[in-house]
């Protein structure tokens, strides 16, 4: 199997096996901006707390019965089509054409700031279907950003719903935009195939990158260094740069425009048009039994479901299957039913496609149904999250695996 390089179990004199990570700094700050534009929104819907959701590009296109469609959403059996959260994924090439870096990028509000999460090129990437596990960068060699994309979606949970590769060169590009950066690196970065021939690259302490260094930075992946120590340090640069960048002095990046919809231009555009948050995603160990004690990091499966809520609001899924379709009504008078238990939906593995109003605003307890016994094991999940039971649905879902309706136990 392909893999990233080697890191041995045995650590070095002095420096400690623990990999240190930290929550995103401003996670709070976010959670209160998702719930201020849930306000937001609710107002801008005349106060019906119906559909009064959820953040960002909100929907829609309106749906209704089969014989008759329900367009005010004030009325039982409104609904309506939420667009998912954006999510972009950054390529950025070598010389040589090989990954050297990842970056997602979460879509704000309306469109404008969003989320950046820096993302190690020598991830590793787990079974899936046919394939063993592969670094990232061997997925991209071997099937570039199409292949890259439904492994890192299959994963992180969740899909990505736009792709850009883009040279490196781009990076040097926006830091000489804001000149030298400098900050505290945590640890050594060390070059080398050995304990007996490693050196020091990057020494830890305080550190200044000049625009040339800051690629080689961020593409160069230390010798038996944690995956999360990567991310980090990537972060550290990368809220040294963005947030450092102007709209209307924007760098000229047709040198190293890349491919891609949305371009890297236009996703970085978008992040400077708000605020920018940064977040790491969680990872964890995996030793591997063989001569070499090899040691790779993936994504920290269980962490991801109390992530995801956070970060991506309305996930899609990454492949068919992977996320259970949800229609989510409010069958109680409470304005806020619907944005406190979306995140609960999500963390339980499911895709809100669509939203609205149940039949009656008087229903006392909160039911989950599944239209089909394959949708049976999603329903159990989300309704054990609700802490209800699920049932199979008495009529056609339509398009959907799951439908949960809101009732007045879950709304006080």
């Amino acid at each position: 199997m392909s893999l990233p390089a080697a890191e041995t179990a045995t650590t070095p004199e002095g420096e400690s096996e623990l990999v240190v990570r930290r929550p995103g700094r401003k996670r709070r700050e976010q959670r209160r901006l998702v719930a201020l534009q849930f306000g937001v929104t609710l107002l801008s819907l005349a106060l019906l707390g119906a559909l009064g959701f959820f953040g960002y590009r909100n929907v829609l296109r309106i749906t209704g019965g089969n014989d008759t469609k329900v367009t005010d959403p004030v009325l039982p059996g409104y609904t309506a089509e939420v667009r998912p959260t954006a999510v972009d994924l950054i390529a950025f090439t070598s010389a040589d054409g090989s990954l050297g870096a990842m970056l997602l990028v979460v879509d704000g509000a309306g469109g404008k700031g969003g989320t950046v999460v820096p993302l190690p090129s020598t991830l590793a990437l787990w079974t899936f279907e046919q394939s063993p596990p592969a670094g990232a960068f061997s997925v991209f060699a071997e099937g570039g950003i199409d292949a890259l994309r439904v492994r890192l979606g299959a994963e992180l949970t969740f899909g990505i719903t736009g792709t850009a590769t883009v040279p490196a060169t781009a990076i040097q590009t926006l830091a000489e935009a804001v000149g030298p950066i400098s900050f505290d690196l945590a640890d050594d970065v060390r070059a080398g195939t050995t304990d007996e021939n490693q050196t020091v690259k990057f020494p830890a302490g305080p550190t200044t990158l000049s625009p040339e260094q800051v690629v080689e930075f961020l593409t160069f992946g230390g010798y038996r260094e944690p995956e999360a120590n990567r991310a980090l340090r990537s972060q550290q640069v990368w809220e040294l740069i963005l947030p450092k960048l102007s709209v209307d002095a924007f760098p000229d990046l047709s040198a190293s425009a890349g491919t891609g919809k949305p371009t890297f231009e236009q996703v970085v555009r978008s992040l400077l048009a708000g605020d920018i948050e940064f977040e790491t995603v969680p990872l964890e160990r995996m030793p591997v039994n063989n001569a070499t004690k090899l040691v790779l990091y993936r994504v920290d499966q269980a962490a991801m479901p109390q992530w995801v809520p956070g970060v991506v609001p309305f996930p899609i899924a990454a492949f068919p299957g992977q996320r259970a379709r949800v229609r989510l009504l409010r069958g109680t008078n409470a304005r806020d039913a619907l944005r406190d238990i979306s995140p609960k939906v999500v963390a339980a593995g499911g895709e809100i496609a669509e939203v609205g109003n149940a039949d009656s605003f008087d229903v006392a307890t909160t039911e989950v149904r599944y239209g089909s016994p394959d949708a049976q094991p999603s329903a159990k999940r989300i309704a054990d999250e609700l802490g209800v039971t699920a049932v199979v649905a008495d009529e056609d879902l339509s398009d959907m695996d799951v439908e949960v309706v809101v009732g007045n136990d879950l709304s006080q």
